[in-house]
């Protein structure tokens, strides 16, 4: 598929946001399904160092799945 076709696909599918499609694109006019998967990946891994507010709401892994889950330590009443 070509440049604008993968673009448009991407962020309508949420796979990344405006900055991370562009920057993923860079250089390349062809791409097929797997680059998807890089995409997201990608996304991942630049969110995670380049914005610090995302900080927050970092990825856990809890019970085998991916979360943003805050656990609470229940007090003693």
């Amino acid at each position: 598929m070509t440049k604008s076709e993968f673009t448009a696909t991407a962020l309508k599918c949420g796979y990344g946001c405006q900055k991370t499609v562009e920057k993923y694109t860079e250089g390349r006019e062809e791409f097929t399904e797997d680059d998807f998967i890089r995409l997201f990946r990608f996304h991942t891994e630049f969110m995670e160092f380049t914005d610090r507010s995302n900080m927050k709401q970092k990825w856990r892994n809890y019970e085998g799945a991916l979360t943003t889950k805050r656990l609470m330590n229940p007090g003693k009443d």
